[in-house]
């Protein structure tokens, strides 16, 4: 088993709760839900991938759309999170199974071309291979289907913090597992290089964000938002 999946079998009801208490995470599922309501206007309702779902807000998110959405974690403690808050949300059109990112190449042929949206929030930090990753989501997509994802900002003061901190930080830390952190525009470079034309982007998050808030109101810059989001097309087809 793997330490990232140990970690979130570990933190799963401690991150979820998140969801409810974290300023920083409400706005994270705002900008969300504003990025999947705009795709899903483009692309109606072909189905969903929500690659890294953990409890499955997303998923949840994309499902209350009407849209088929099959959510994946490595974390058998978080999809079981994710079950019952779909079943408790009463959303029989969203189902969860345990796969791995990079994913498997069995997973990857079953469903070549199936997708019209892949959603991966707060995931690819944790992949040590997320190029692969994302060629993956492309052979996934429909032509003119659509990936959004959101990575740690690596242009944020704090992030550079974390980067100076990581060496020295406990085993209940994410930043024990986290992996990279993203520029970018190398991010965007990169889905362009893989056949994606990039069609939204925007920063989010504040650290400690209740008590910065106050002094940055809804200015979010490079230097300041921990995150980032992008929402690309793949070129080909009637929505390129």
């Amino acid at each position: 088993m793997s330490a990232v999946r140990q970690y979130f079998d570990r933190s799963a009801d401690e991150f979820a709760a998140n969801y409810a208490r974290a300023d920083d995470f409400a706005e994270r599922v705002r900008v969300w839900r504003r990025a999947i309501d705009a795709a899903l206007d483009s692309l109606g309702h072909a189905p969903c991938l929500d690659a890294g779902c953990g409890e499955g807000t997303l998923g949840r998110i994309v499902a209350g759309r009407g849209v088929p959405t099959l959510g994946i974690d490595q974390s058998d403690a978080m999809l079981a999170l994710a079950v019952r808050r779909a079943q408790a949300a009463n959303l029989p059109n969203v189902r969860f199974e345990r796969e791995t990112v990079p994913l498997s190449g069995d997973f990857v042929s079953r469903h070549r071309g199936a997708f019209g949206l892949v959603v991966c929030s707060s995931v690819l930090e944790y992949v040590a291979d997320w190029q692969c990753a994302l060629q993956q989501f492309g052979a996934m997509l429909r032509d003119g289907g659509e990936v959004i994802l959101s990575v740690p900002n690596r242009r944020s003061i704090y992030r550079l913090g974390e980067r100076l901190w990581r060496p020295f930080v406990r085993e209940s830390s994410y930043l024990r597992y986290q992996q990279h952190q993203f520029d970018p525009s190398a991010l965007c470079e990169h889905l362009r290089a893989l056949g994606f034309d990039v069609v939204h982007a925007e920063y989010f998050a504040l650290p400690w964000q209740r008590f910065t808030a106050r002094f940055c109101g809804a200015r979010r810059s490079p230097r300041l938002a921990t995150l980032y989001l992008v929402r690309a097309r793949k070129r080909g087809g009637p929505a390129s």
